[in-house]
């Protein structure tokens, strides 16, 4: 209960958590590429948002958990229009921790056929009141394929997000 607590101040002041997802990679992780696309379109406070997280790899090492969601492995960070991170109206509800799935089971993510996370998110989620904001994803991976484990957080570009009344 306590962290419970403490998970949600804490989203107050930065950008939301999100445990990490299970993932494998070669190396330092540096050929991972993460993306974030918006269909550009303005939506309202009360609507859903329409954002995708993309993930590849240029030498086809990255393979991730198909359990990656908005509140499993991507978290965001929404900065309004004076540059200031801003807290959502109603804080997203994060989800436990994925199992630990077979190696096999990962999807594979390369450049020609990147990961598709598909985020459909209420507005009030993410964004404090109607206006405009760039947002990111922030993307937590977790390899147990080594010991010890090794953790890679990556940071999308941002895109320019309306939300109206």
């Amino acid at each position: 209960m306590i962290s419970v607590v403490l998970t949600m101040i804490t989203q107050t002041a930065t950008a939301a958590w999100s445990p990490p997802v299970q993932a494998e990679w070669r190396g330092d992780g540096s050929a991972i590429n993460a993306h974030i696309v918006s269909n550009g379109k303005q939506i309202p406070m009360d609507g859903v948002t329409a954002l995708t997280v993309l993930l590849s790899s240029d030498d086809g090492s990255l393979r991730v958990s198909p359990f990656i969601a908005a509140t499993r492995g991507i978290a965001f960070e929404v900065i309004d229009q004076s540059g200031k991170m801003v807290a959502p109206r109603e804080p997203i509800a994060i989800s436990p921790p994925a199992p630990p799935i077979d190696r096999s089971k990962l999807t594979a993510a390369t450049v020609d056929r990147p990961l598709k996370v598909t985020i459909g998110e209420r507005a009030s989620n993410l964004f404090p009141k109607p206006g405009k904001y760039r947002v990111r994803a922030i993307i937590r991976l977790l390899s147990v394929a080594v010991a010890p484990a090794t953790y890679k957080h990556l940071r999308t570009n941002y895109v320019v997000v309306e939300v109206a009344d």
